[in-house]
């Protein structure tokens, strides 16, 4: 296992967050530092509160730390019960965040990532894109003298296209309704990340309401249970009173009578 120190504005503006790869090759982040570089005032609340039990974990208990001798990133070194998210709980944080770095973030899962997962169902780094537009290039190249002739004449073509006003007005008014178009899909997208995110907290409130109320149920199950053993303790001592009286009025004519004969006598 090894310890890092992440610095990515892309995710987290201009901050460093201790970060640990784990054995398995899992990465975790520093609770406290992430939520401060992303603007949280209450990063105890925004951790607990945006992050599930299942993202949280100590250092003590990421896999291979007890072999691995960690360096002292900050005054007072790294203690095992200083508490580490996952990247899922990394990503759940950013999308609560109104850091503008985070928000650039959030503007491009919104903008890039999730519209081209759903036209082409993946998302291409343009690291990748241009990389292949190199090889076209170089194809067109290789092209033949007619090839090359009908290319030219499509060139030129788009050129003209370009110089007409009209056209590049209607291209303007089309390029304003993509871009109107993009930031309403962003805005939905966003809008539904947020109400995404407070349904699964609202769910996790009401599975923990739940699992109270199956609780106290069981609670009041066994307190009825009690009582109903109680009141069965309580019918036996009833019946043995009333035999208890049945004897006793028994004895009482008994002695009454032997009492009536011995006034006889």
């Amino acid at each position: 296992m090894e310890m890092i120190v992440l610095w990515n504005s892309a995710l987290i503006g201009d901050n460093k967050v201790s970060t640990i790869r784990s054995d398995d090759g899992s990465i975790y982040f520093a609770a406290k530092e992430l939520a401060i570089a992303l603007g949280y005032v209450n990063h105890h609340k925004a951790v607990t509160t945006h992050t599930r039990e299942r993202m949280r974990t100590t250092l003590g208990e990421i896999k291979g730390v007890s072999q691995f001798g960690l360096p002292l990133c900050k005054p007072g070194g790294v203690q095992p019960n200083m508490v580490f998210i996952t990247e899922s709980g990394l990503y759940r944080l950013i999308m609560k965040s109104k850091l503008p770095a985070a928000e650039d973030f959030q503007d491009w899962i919104s903008e890039d990532v999730l519209p081209s997962i759903r036209k082409t169902g993946t998302y291409t780094l343009p690291g990748v894109m241009s990389a292949i537009d190199n090889v076209k290039d170089e194809k067109l190249r290789q092209l033949s003298e007619e090839e090359r002739i009908e290319a030219h004449g499509k060139l030129t073509y788009k050129n003209n296209l370009v110089k007409d006003p009209k056209a590049v007005l209607r291209g303007k008014k089309g390029g304003l309704a993509v871009q109107k178009n993009n930031r309403q899909t962003k805005k939905i997208l966003r809008e539904r990340g947020a109400r995404i995110l407070e349904l699964e907290e609202e769910r996790d409130e009401l599975e923990e309401e739940r699992d109270e109320l199956e609780e106290e149920r069981y609670d009041l199950e066994e307190e009825r249970d009690r009582l109903e053993e109680k009141v069965q303790d309580l019918k036996k001592e009833l019946v043995e009173r009333d035999e208890r009286i049945n004897e006793l009025e028994d004895e009482n004519e008994r002695l009454l009578l032997e009492n009536k004969n011995l006034k006889e006598q």
